[in-house]
């Protein structure tokens, strides 16, 4: 089965699944029964995005550090009433752990999971001439401080002159002897550079913006949906300012440790995603009117 194929089929499986869960949800006959397997829904919504592509390592590592950091925010914001606003979950998540669904973690990882590729996938989509540009930039920092490095006398070019196995850094440590070190050295370099510090910027950012944009959507949607309710039945502004400066670091840590091939599958997971609760929202704000 050729790739392309097998992605125009799961993104026809998702729109299945999350158009039966929408007719599911709003039809006052089956809604009771589809917002209790809500869990089953953000379980699909992961192995929708891995399934045939298990994750890397440094993933799986970072995924479980977002899935438990997450789940320790919401548990202090809802038992405390100090980071997000007072609110309350709840039974349409699952159980509980103090007063906490577990599989928020999870929601959290896959929503920053997704939000980190679409941001990548936009940098690429950037012209090239402003991207170029910078990277000219950039390099042509890198080879004045390569010019000054080298001049007579330096450290810098002291150490060149050194034979192979011999040199050593300022801190004592050997310099890399290896393929594998010296992969590891140029990717340091990298991420030390200031392309990587723009790009870098721009994901999480861009990140962190796109997860309160779909919160925006969710808030709504998961209070009818029985999700969880605010205090006064008011979204407090706050609750936005939270979720992007936790998004934020999130979104660090991920572009630091945790990246890996752009996911295709990303981008339509969290479109159909919004446009769930966008639908929902509408549904509701209608019926209201009439």
């Amino acid at each position: 089965m050729r790739p392309g194929r097998h992605m125009e089929k799961s993104t026809e499986i998702l729109l299945w699944v999350y158009g039966v869960g929408l007719a599911g949800m709003l039809l006052p006959f089956s809604r009771e029964l589809f917002i209790t397997i809500t869990p089953l829904n953000l379980l699909f919504a992961a192995l929708f995005l891995f399934y045939g592509r298990w994750p890397s390592p440094r993933v799986l590592i970072t995924g479980l550090a977002v899935f438990a950091a997450s789940f320790l925010v919401e548990a202090v914001g809802v038992n405390t009433g100090k980071i997000f606003g007072s609110y309350s979950y709840g039974s349409a998540l699952g159980p509980k752990l103090w007063n906490t669904p577990v599989i928020i973690g999870l929601n959290w990882f896959v929503l920053i999971y997704c939000t980190n590729v679409i941001s990548r996938q936009l940098w690429d989509l950037m012209p090239d001439k402003l991207i170029h540009g910078r990277k000219a930039a950039v390099q042509r920092g890198s080879a004045v401080r390569r010019d000054d490095a080298l001049q007579p006398g330096s450290a810098a070019s002291r150490e060149d002159l050194l034979p192979p196995g011999s040199a050593t850094s300022h801190d004592d440590s050997p310099l890399p002897r290896t393929a594998a070190s010296r992969d590891d050295a140029q990717q340091a370099v990298s991420e030390a550079s200031p392309h990587f510090a723009w790009k870098s910027a721009f994901i999480i950012i861009t990140g962190s913006l796109l997860m309160v944009l779909y919160d925006l959507f969710l808030e709504p949607a998961a209070i009818r949906l029985d999700m969880w309710s605010w205090e006064g039945g008011i979204i407090p502004l706050r609750n936005y300012a939270g979720w992007f400066l936790f998004s934020a670091l999130f979104h660090s840590v991920v572009r630091l440790a945790g990246e890996e091939r752009i996911n295709s599958r990303a981008l339509p997971l969290f479109a159909v995603q919004m446009a769930f609760f966008a639908v929902t929202d509408i549904f509701y704000l209608l019926s209201e009117w009439f």
